[in-house]
C-alpha cells in the first residue's frame, strides 16, 4: 500500500533488475532491458517512510498522553465506588429470607425424609427380599436368551 505513484505492479521484483540485468530476469519483471530501472529509484524517497516517523509518537501516547484512549478510562475507576452502591443496600430486605434458617431447624420433618421417626426403616427391609428376585430376574434373562436364539 506504501508503493504508489509511478512503481508498476511488480514493483518488489524491481530491485531483482539491477542486481542481474539480464534477460532471464525480464520475463519476470515488466521492465524493459534497454530502460533503466527507474521505478526503484523512487523506492528511496518511500524508505523514509518505512521509519514510520509518524508512529514514533504512537510510543509516547501508551505512557498515557492525554491523546491516549486509555486515559479517559481512569474516570472508569468511580465506577468501583458503584459496586457499594445504595442498589446493594436493598439486600437488607433479603433478610425477610433468615426465616429460611428455622427451616434448617425444620429439617427432622418427614416430608424431607422418607424415613418416619417413629417406624423402623422400612425401604430397607423389602431389599433383603429382593435378593431372589435378583435371582428370578437372571432366569427372566435366561429364557429371553433362549427366546432370542429361537428367532
Amino acid at each position: 500500500m506504501w508503493l504508489k505513484g509511478p512503481i508498476t505492479p511488480a514493483g518488489p521484483k524491481s530491485p531483482f533488475s539491477p542486481l542481474l540485468p539480464g534477460s532471464p530476469f525480464s520475463p519476470c519483471c515488466p521492465f524493459i532491458p534497454g530502460i533503466p530501472s527507474t521505478p526503484v529509484s523512487p523506492l528511496l524517497p518511500f524508505s523514509p517512510f518505512i521509519p514510520a516517523s509518524p508512529f514514533s509518537p504512537l510510543s509516547p501516547l501508551s505512557p498515557g498522553s492525554p491523546q491516549c484512549p486509555f486515559s479517559p478510562r481512569s474516570p472508569f475507576s468511580p465506577l468501583s465506588p458503584f459496586s457499594p452502591s445504595s442498589p446493594c443496600k436493598p439486600s437488607s430486605p433479603l433478610s425477610p429470607f433468615s426465616p429460611l434458617v428455622p427451616f434448617s431447624q425444620v429439617s427432622p420433618f418427614t416430608p424431607f425424609c422418607p424415613f418416619i421417626p417413629g417406624r423402623p426403616e422400612f425401604p430397607l427391609s423389602p431389599l433383603t427380599p429382593a435378593s431372589p428376585i435378583k435371582k428370578d430376574r437372571n432366569k427372566e434373562s435366561q429364557e429371553r436368551i433362549k427366546t432370542m436364539q429361537h428367532y
